[in-house]
C-alpha cells in the first residue's frame, strides 16, 4: 500500500502523536482484523472490539509476537553510549552477517542506554553513511528461544547448554 497525501494526518498510537499516515494505518488495521475474524482467531471483523485486542496491555506478548514474525531479523546490543551527554554517539550492535551497524538517531531506542536484554528485532538495515537499524523493538532472550527457529542443545559435564 502506498499512501497519498490525503492519507497523511496524526495518527495515536499508545498515547503518542505521529504525523501521517493514519488512514493507511487505519485500513491496515482493518484488513489484519478482517483476516484474523476469516481464520477464526477473533470472534468479530471489527478491530476495536475489545475481545479482537484483549491482549493489548500484555507487552512481553505482544513482543513475542513481534519477534516471531521478524525472525531471522535479530541484532545483539554491543555496546551502549555512557551517557546521553553526547548525543550523537550511537548504540552499536552486530547480527550474524553485519557486525558495524548503528540504531538510527531517529531511532525510538537511539537515546536509550539501559536494554533489559541485548536482543533486537528489527525489520530492515538500511545503508546511507553507515549501515542503520531504524525500527527495531528488544525482545526477551525467551522470545528468541521460543519463537526463533531451530533449537539446538549442548551437554557438557553436569550443564546443559541451549543453542
Amino acid at each position: 500500500m502506498d499512501a497519498t497525501e490525503s492519507d497523511k494526518e496524526t495518527y495515536s498510537f499508545s498515547g503518542v502523536k505521529v504525523s501521517g499516515y493514519g488512514k493507511l494505518l487505519s485500513e491496515m488495521k482493518r484488513q489484519l482484523a478482517g483476516l484474523l475474524y476469516d481464520m477464526g482467531f477473533i470472534a468479530s471483523n471489527n478491530p476495536k472490539d475489545n475481545d479482537a485486542n484483549k491482549f493489548r496491555d500484555n507487552m512481553s506478548l505482544v513482543k513475542a509476537v513481534v519477534c516471531a514474525g521478524l525472525y531471522p531479523n535479530v541484532a545483539k546490543v554491543q555496546s551502549v553510549p555512557e551517557s546521553k551527554a553526547n548525543r550523537f554517539a550511537l548504540t552499536k550492535v552486530v547480527t550474524t552477517t553485519d557486525d558495524k551497524i548503528l540504531i538510527h538517531p531517529k531511532s525510538v531506542n537511539a537515546q536509550e542506554r539501559q536494554f533489559e536484554s541485548k536482543w533486537l528485532v528489527y525489520h530492515k538495515k538500511l545503508k546511507t553513511t553507515q549501515v542503520f537499524l531504524h525500527d527495531c523493538s528488544m525482545v526477551s532472550p525467551y522470545s528468541l528461544l521460543f519463537f526463533g527457529g531451530k533449537i539446538g542443545t549442548l551437554r557438557a559435564k553436569d550443564q546443559e547448554y541451549v543453542s
